[in-house]
């Protein structure tokens, strides 16, 4: 986990009732109340980020959000990839090149 995440738990911990981000369920930074947020559809604002800030998003776009923002908020190896300068920042976390091309065909408008 990461103490510069501002809802992180201190040390990972098992969270059996995730309604969102049950990858993490065994090992998990986040707390269950962080998925309800993740669960709804159409998603408006998770930890005062506004999802539909271009308009509403697709159910395909909304999936790749999901997925990236529950390895942000709940991986327990997101510590790993901090970036140095920036507190609330990650960086080279390693993405496959299918995913983020689905990612970007997904969100394109």
């Amino acid at each position: 986990c990461s103490s510069d995440l501002a809802n992180h738990k201190a040390a990972p911990s098992p969270e059996t009732e995730l309604q969102e981000c049950t990858l993490y369920a065994e090992s998990s930074c986040c707390h269950r109340n962080l998925t309800e947020k993740l669960a709804q559809s159409p998603i408006i604002e998770v930890e005062n980020f506004y999802w539909n800030r271009c308009g509403n998003l697709s159910k395909k776009c909304e999936y790749y959000l999901r997925k990236t923002e529950c390895l942000y908020q709940c991986s327990p190896f997101i510590a790993h990839w901090a970036h140095p300068n920036i507190s609330e920042a990650i960086q080279h976390v390693p993405l496959c090149q299918s995913f983020c091309d689905n990612w970007l065909e997904s969100c394109e408008i």
